[in-house]
């Protein structure tokens, strides 16, 4: 590897092969984490029982299906101590049973609510109730590979062909964005409308289909072809379809406990 220079015991000095503007965003992916040299000596080892540099460590092996215990680690050096004494990580493999095991007082803090409690959640928790953006996403995507979806005019058809203002409104009570654009507006970089020729309307996707076996050159024009059937979304909860994200908060129900937090982890 080339390209690196160590400055001192705490910084070291990349110099690219070619200019690359996401670079300072690239190098905060959790993939360029800090690891300690124990990890590279038995990578399976250490995801077992991992050695990190925040205000917690690790109180035992972590264990699949189940979680892990962390406890505040005091000789912290970083500016955010553990307010803590403990946390519980738990895994769910189901949002409804975390929801309810935070009702019945089992569990503290879920990041994630089940569709049908959107709408009663607030009432339900009230202040414990919080809600935050995330550039989170899902969305809808085609095997361009494929001689079927290679026309960019045919994506564009699919994702004008989705009302995500409905979805939103039906399906996550109002609580989803309908996405503009290609990233959400959280993340840096965000341009308000650039894919809004690909948006949904309830008379132009049949002016880009025809039946099916048609070839592409005798498809009929669908004006702009920068819809490319997947695109980012954001998050108040993220549900991307076609080109455009539908977005929603962040939403966590929480109850209080004095000094041990149980959290759910994932739904692995």
């Amino acid at each position: 590897m080339s390209g690196l220079e160590v400055i001192d015991d705490q910084t070291f000095e990349v110099t690219l092969s070619a200019p690359f503007a996401q670079f300072p965003v690239t190098v905060g992916y959790t993939a360029f984490y800090p690891l300690p040299e124990s990890f590279f000596e038995d990578p399976e080892a250490a995801g077992r029982l991992p050695i990190g540099n925040g205000p917690f460590q690790a109180d035992g092996e972590f264990e699949p299906g189940q979680g892990i215990t962390l406890s505040r680690y005091e000789d912290y050096a970083g500016e955010n101590e553990a307010q803590a004494d403990t946390v519980e990580m738990r895994v769910y493999s189901d949002v409804d049973t975390a929801y309810l095991d935070v009702q019945g007082g089992n569990l503290d803090v879920a990041p994630d609510l089940p569709p049908d409690a959107i709408a009663s959640a607030q009432d339900v928790f009230g202040e414990a109730y919080l809600e935050a953006p995330s550039s989170g996403f899902q969305y809808l995507g085609y095997p361009t590979y494929d001689p079927r979806f290679s026309d960019p005019r045919v994506r564009q058809a699919f994702s004008m062909a989705i009302d995500r203002e409905a979805i939103s409104e039906a399906i996550f009570q109002g609580t989803r964005q309908p996405a503009d654009a290609f990233i959400a507006p959280v993340v840096d970089g965000y341009r308000e409308g650039p894919a809004s020729t690909a948006s949904w309307t309830s008379r132009r996707p049949t002016s880009c289909w025809t039946r099916p076996g048609s070839t592409a050159a005798s498809r009929s024009s669908c004006g702009s072809t920068r819809g490319q059937g997947t695109t980012p979304g954001s998050r108040r909860r993220a549900t991307r379809s076609g080109t455009a994200w539908v977005s929603t908060t962040s939403s966590a129900a929480t109850s209080t406990s004095p000094s041990t937090c149980r959290c759910w982890t994932s739904r692995a």
